[in-house]
């Protein structure tokens, strides 16, 4: 594996409400066609990164966290489907999630 896995307070909460916030800025159900809005969802997603998963983030377009009760590993991708993969402890892939918002999810301004 080429990135280190870096822990992350609320593991797997993160990697959920970064999918969230990902599927909400690719499928624009953030106030759609509102660019100040899609800005603002990937500007909160960076707020509750590490710098090492943002810069991660911002190079491959995923970030790793760490669940931090159960110590499994999950990769959060860029995407709309099945973008979480929980990876085993040598880093291969031993599933794929899909998460997404029911209905519109709507940030605040």
């Amino acid at each position: 594996m080429n990135q280190q896995i870096v822990p992350a307070v609320g593991s797997f909460g993160l990697a959920l409400i970064g999918t969230l916030l990902l599927s909400a800025f690719l499928l624009g159900v953030v106030r759609p066609g509102s660019f100040e809005t899609r800005a603002r969802a990937l500007t909160l997603l960076e707020e509750w990164l590490s710098p090492e998963q943002r810069a991660c983030y911002e190079r491959f377009r995923y970030f790793d966290v760490i669940g931090s009760e159960t110590g499994t590993h999950y990769r959060v991708h860029y995407g709309t489907q099945t973008n979480i993969e929980e990876l085993s402890h040598t880093g291969q892939r031993v599933c794929r999630w899909c998460f997404a918002p029911e209905g519109n999810l709507w940030l605040a301004t």
